[in-house]
């Protein structure tokens, strides 16, 4: 159903009489018709209520496949492609602290502005007053350019907001989006007209007169910039290593384009390519990334090269990289060598760890008892967001105990947070409600003092002993990192498809005990990126897209984040307990201990097989001890825990 706007919007509240637009001619199903020819890719993103009336956000996991179809919530397209660059330059007057007097004269000045040029654009009009100009651009250019020039316009143009070209994935409302709090982009003009302009696109040397005319302005603000500082500075003032930092800068210059730090983009992009070889990536892994969005920054420094002379630039430039490196006596790691570098399960390719210690029966036992625990949350939870979220604490308990290869897990919050995808707050909260759960299935097996963590032991409750094992999981582990972008609901629609449990969103929605609304929701999100697919008629999982994802959504970069921070916490936690016991009374806190007294919930009959008892112990409690003894359940749960 086509729906047909007739009514004449009201002037916006200190707006002049020409702010008054007439919708007659133009439906907001029409002008939604232009959103391909802005967009930079056939991508968008729907909004997503953030829980506050008529506020949305524009998550990546919520982005799908641009559709013909207007969307029935806010919806903004991706304005850069895949190479990270711009096709429209979009121009967002945003009436927020700014007024729509200010807005109006802004839009005016612009117009007038891009007139001189001989510019052709299409403007459309939010409810709010805020105003978008859309001017297509013959060639495309580098998103950064973009950015360059718009922060040099708002010189002009005080109401100008450059935020939408901050990065790659920026986003924009075209004409014909709904407005979060009801109505529409209203596009001002024919839709003709409009249509004509942006599929016929200005004329090349737009974008080169537009970029002259404003050197001295782009000049004025790279010299009022402050020197961005160096990472490896900072880094060795705190007397914190520096390779981390040094590679996770590279990264955002590959994914984001960004060159602070370098005289120049040929610089930039020539770190990059070292810092890849040294790591030891092929040419052919660096050019997947370039080609498929993954650095989209770094796709962005060749965009002046066109067809295959961009292929044959990188081509080169690589081979300079390999030539560096053999000039300073750095070798690139061999193939077998890159392969054997170590990390943790669910964050490396299959193959680059050692096996973990558990057998088949342990794990056989481990998912029974994963199972029970699963059955157990779903009766007692007062909701399904307390559930699932338990559900995924319990994962990465399981993921724990697979690795130490027994009953007893000794993982410390910040760990487990790690692993399920979540904040050690978060993961604290779910330990303590599993607890007290009636017949629960963890039992405090020991309480962790000093540096090491708490010991749980995994009971099977009696009331669920005979619960068998979902269809087709044979594996245990805890949240991949694609999902901590894509959130915890596709991955149980993810996993449910993967492991043939569920073919449609129907049965994902019956298996995974969720609204069939929800299990739609998910199912989309994965089909926008490729994580399912459809086969006659029938859901497939495709898990081998699962790095490749998660790398494109940055989700390796948050789990990265993540564990160096809990990596600082626990150092600065060790360094407060060596202050501590070189105190006068701290000779108290040795290092010897005695098992703490089994707790009576234990039973025995229905725990696993006996495993591997914490190691650590807990420091005597020795009645001469100072009461302001620290212990890891009164201070920052920060164990020393296996390297994540």
């Amino acid at each position: 159903m086509r729906l047909k706007v007739t009514t004449t919007v009201p002037p916006v509240h200190g707006a002049g009489p020409d702010f008054r637009v007439d919708a007659d001619a133009v439906t907001a199903e029409r002008a939604w018709s232009l959103a391909p020819m802005i967009a930079g890719r056939p991508r968008m993103r729907v909004g997503v209520r953030t829980g506050r009336p008529g506020e949305f956000t524009y998550p990546q996991r919520a982005e799908r496949p641009l559709t013909a179809v207007l969307p029935s919530a806010p919806a903004a397209v991706r304005l850069a492609d895949k190479h990270g660059c711009i096709h429209t330059l979009c121009l967002d007057l945003d009436v927020g602290g700014h007024g729509a007097h200010q807005v109006e004269a802004d839009r005016r000045t612009l117009s007038a502005w891009l007139d001189s040029f001989g510019a052709r654009y299409v403007t459309d009009r939010s409810p709010s007053g805020g105003h978008h100009i859309y001017v297509p651009l013959a060639i495309p250019v580098p998103y950064r350019d973009a950015w360059e020039v718009v922060r040099a316009l708002r010189s002009i143009a005080p109401s100008l907001d450059p935020s939408v070209f901050n990065s790659v994935h920026g986003c924009i409302r075209p004409p014909g989006a709904r407005w979060k709090h009801g109505g529409y982009q209203l596009l001002l003009g024919d839709i003709d007209e409009a249509s004509f302009i942006l599929s016929t696109r200005n004329a090349e040397s737009l974008w080169l007169s537009m970029w002259s005319s404003l050197e001295q302005e782009r000049h004025e603000l790279g010299m009022n910039e402050p020197a961005a500082p160096e990472p490896e500075a900072v880094e060795a003032a705190a007397g914190v290593s520096t390779t981390r930092p040094f590679f996770a800068r590279l990264e955002a210059v590959a994914r984001e384009g960004t060159t602070e730090g370098y005289k120049s983009r040929s610089e930039a992009r020539m770190a990059v390519l070292v810092g890849a070889a040294r790591i030891g990536m092929r040419f052919q892994d660096v050019v997947a990334r370039v080609e498929d969005g993954r650095w989209a920054g770094l796709a962005s420094f060749y965009a002046k090269y066109t067809g295959t002379v961009a292929r044959r630039r990188l081509a080169s430039e690589w081979n300079k990289a390999l030539r560096f490196l053999a000039a300073n006596g750095l070798k690139q790691p061999p193939p077998t060598q890159r392969e054997s570098h170590g990390r943790i399960s669910y964050t490396s390719p299959a193959g680059s760890h050692a096996p973990t210690r558990g057998t088949r029966s342990h794990r056989d036992s481990i998912l029974q008892w994963l199972a029970a625990a699963d059955r157990q949350l779903t009766v007692h939870s007062t909701s399904s967001r307390q559930a699932r979220s338990a559900r995924w604490v319990a994962r990465a308990l399981a993921e724990a105990a697979v690795k130490s290869g027994g009953q007893n897990v000794a993982f410390g919050v910040r760990s487990l947070a790690v692993a399920a995808g979540m904040s050690h707050t978060s993961v604290a909260t779910h330990l303590k409600w599993l607890r007290s759960l009636p017949d629960p299935p963890i039992v405090l097996d020991q309480v962790g003092r000093l540096e090491h963590a708490d010991t749980y032991l995994l009971v099977i409750p009696d009331e669920f002993g005979s619960t068998v094992p979902p269809r087709g999981r044979r594996r245990v582990f805890a949240l991949r990192p694609a999902f901590r972008a894509l959130g915890h609901v596709a991955a149980e629609v993810f996993e449910a498809v993967e492991d043939g449990r569920a073919d449609s969103a129907v049965s994902a929605s019956s298996v995974c005990r969720m609204s069939l609304t929800a299990a739609r929701e998910a199912t989309d999100i994965l089909l926008s990126y490729g994580l399912l697919a459809r086969a006659a008629g029938r859901l497939v999982a495709r898990p081998g897209r699962l790095p490749s994802i998660a790398e494109y959504l940055g989700a390796h970069i948050e789990l990265r984040d993540q564990v160096d921070a809990y990596r600082l916490q626990r150092r600065a936690w060790h360094a407060y307990l060596e202050w501590l016991l070189a105190r006068p009374l701290g000779g108290q806190l040795g290092s010897h201990g005695s098992p703490c007294r089994e707790p009576a919930a234990s039973s025995p009959g229905n725990a696993l097989p006996q495993g591997q008892r914490h190691s650590g112990g807990c420091p005597q409690a020795a009645d001469t001890a100072p009461s302001h003894r620290p212990t890891m359940g009164q201070t920052n749960r920060c164990a020393a825990l296996p390297t994540r």
